[in-house]
């Protein structure tokens, strides 16, 4: 369950207002803090997890390697936090905000050396239930911005991240599926026992200098102070998320657009209104009607149409 990857913060109570949401902090913060607790699951990881493909066996993964699927889950769980935090928000300009944050938390993590919360955020914002959201309130310098984003992990790029990644000293906190990738080609590729029935020490070497780059990462541990009621928020927000679904975030996320196109149509056919009333009273203040005042019913109906499709405006800035 969710509640068991942190423990320690149970205990404790976000001090901010009921509606207050953790994309509000300040980025470089929230990157450090979501690293600490990040590390907090990564540090409990014991290389033999990585044997034999244990984490891919769905009778005994949570048996065998019971750390890599609490940190798989942490990564799946950051995805999610990402996806809902945008999707729940209406409001097109603080969508663009919250968007923008997001992609700072994610060169942050990257400056620190959490390749696996910056891979998550990456693949978050890429997927169709965020990427197929309208983003015209972008200006061209953040448009840009989040292009670049998301073109990070091109093919042409993957090599330049995992080296990387490799290069990266302790403390760090690797993106775990490369180093997945790498144990399951281990055991694809080599036996244990080779066709003499002599042991495959070539095998064992690799394994066993991967296991020694893996536990290398988390040798020293970061200087970041813990700020427990940042850190609390957070997990109030992530344990929300257990029970939603990628179907979940698909259905919120056709739903916002259709809510977006509806309000779009809306709007232009009140600005429309507007200014045909617009000319139409040039009309007839320019050619002195008479029978304008004469008439104070349809006087007075055009301004209610007026007021009205100017309210609707009005609304809809305000919305969105």
């Amino acid at each position: 369950e969710f509640a068991h990857r942190f423990l320690y913060l149970e205990k404790y109570e976000p001090y901010f207002p009921r509606r207050f949401v953790a994309i509000l902090l300040d980025a470089k913060e929230l990157a450090q803090q979501i690293t600490l607790m990040s590390c907090h699951v990564f540090s409990q990881i014991q290389p033999r997890e990585f044997f034999q493909k244990a984490w891919k066996q769905e009778s005994s993964k949570w048996i065998h390697a019971p750390n890599i699927c609490k940190f798989i889950e942490q990564y799946n769980t950051e995805v999610r936090w990402v996806q809902y935090t945008l999707l729940t928000e209406h409001k097109a300009t603080r969508r663009c905000r919250f968007l923008l944050r997001f992609i700072d938390i994610a060169l942050h993590c990257q400056k620190i050396r959490n390749f696996n919360t910056l891979a998550a955020i990456h693949s978050a914002l890429t997927m169709n239930v965020i990427a197929n959201l309208p983003w015209n309130q972008l200006n061209r310098c953040e448009t840009k911005k989040y292009e670049d984003f998301r073109n990070l992990f091109d093919n042409w790029k993957k090599t330049e991240f995992f080296d990387q990644q490799e290069k990266a000293p302790s403390p760090a906190i690797p993106y775990l599926a490369l180093f997945c990738k790498q144990f399951f080609r281990i055991e694809e590729l080599e036996e244990y026992i080779l066709p003499d029935q002599s042991i495959n020490y070539n095998k064992l070497l690799h394994l066993a200098d991967r296991a020694e780059r893996f536990r290398s990462y988390s040798r020293q541990k970061y200087s970041f102070h813990k700020k427990f009621d940042y850190q609390a928020l957070l997990f109030k927000e992530w344990a929300l998320l257990e029970k939603i679904t990628d179907d979940n975030l698909y259905k919120m996320s056709k739903e916002l657009r259709k809510k977006i196109k509806y309000f779009i149509f809306i709007f232009s056919r009140c600005f429309f209104c507007v200014f045909m009333l617009y000319k139409v009273s040039q009309v007839l203040y320019f050619r002195k009607v008479k029978w304008i005042f004469t008439h104070m019913q349809m006087f007075g109906c055009f301004f209610v149409s007026l007021f009205f499709s100017l309210s609707v405006l009005f609304f809809l800035c305000c919305r969105f």
